[in-house]
């Protein structure tokens, strides 16, 4: 095969090659875009936070910390 002929097919094989590898880029990137937006448009993402009945944050039990308790003498 002629020289400049095999550069060629050699530049077309290594240019196709590049150009599937950045098409397969975009398309993950797409992919992960998709998913995000999914995500957060979905309907539990905005639903509020409701505790059950007797289970608050009210409910736990409080840990005196060293500003609240009484010093010892």
């Amino acid at each position: 095969m002629h020289p400049f002929l095999r550069r060629s097919v050699q530049t077309v094989i290594i240019t196709g090659g590049l150009a599937a590898i950045a098409f397969e880029l975009v398309s993950a990137a797409a992919a992960v875009a998709m998913t995000v937006l999914a995500v957060a448009a979905s309907p539990v993402a905005t639903r509020p936070l409701r505790w059950p009945a007797g289970r608050g944050p009210s409910a736990l039990t409080e840990v005196p910390t060293q500003r609240h308790a009484t010093p010892r003498s």
